[in-house]
């Protein structure tokens, strides 16, 4: 990695190595910003591979606490991402990192939008990804008071009952999601 690297064709928004390293980026982030930002004259990168590193990158400075910086790359992400088929995941994970970015930022109807979006996207088939993307609205519309949040949680655990993920997950998931799915009832029982 060089201090001066730019994304390419991101003039505006400089990688700047100083900034990155020795931030607690995963393995994984670094060794896509390596091949990422790798020596200039490098051939143009596959779609999937550009919105991987920007959304990496984006989720490092997450992290930090940068969300506009974080929110630009992943709105430059999914830009490029318009260039994949509509459920490649490469395209939903960075909606659901702009969710993210947008409900710490206090924009809870953007992140609910773009979550929602993001759950369509998820193939049927991948039930522990689903599961995941279902959670993080949960949890989304459960801190914006929005009533959707329980039929959400409980749509979310239904799909991690069927996933195949480890017992932890489907355990945390469990611990995380119940009391979210139960809040109505919580509500109903302190009513009468």
């Amino acid at each position: 990695l060089t201090e001066d690297a730019d994304l390419p064709g991101d003039d505006e928004v400089p990688a700047r190595r100083a900034d990155l390293t020795g931030s607690g980026m995963s393995t994984e982030t670094e060794e896509t910003l390596a091949l990422f930002l790798a020596q200039p004259g490098t051939p143009r990168r596959a779609a999937s591979d550009t919105v991987r590193a920007l959304r990496l990158i984006a989720e490092a400075l997450l992290t930090q606490g940068r969300y506009e910086e974080a929110e630009a790359l992943l709105s430059r992400g999914l830009a490029r991402a318009g260039e994949l088929p509509p459920t490649h995941e490469e395209r939903w994970r960075t909606m659901v990192s702009l969710g993210r970015v947008r409900a710490l930022e206090r924009r809870g109807e953007d992140a609910r939008a773009v979550l929602r979006d993001a759950a369509d996207a998820v193939p049927r088939e991948r039930h522990v990804d689903r599961a995941r993307v279902f959670g993080e609205l949960a949890r989304v519309e459960q801190a914006a008071g929005d009533a959707r949040a329980e039929a959400t949680a409980r749509r979310a655990l239904e799909l991690y009952r069927s996933a195949a993920c480890s017992a932890e997950e489907r355990s945390d998931a469990q611990r995380e999601l119940q009391p979210i799915a139960d809040s109505g009832r919580a509500r109903s029982s302190a009513q009468s």
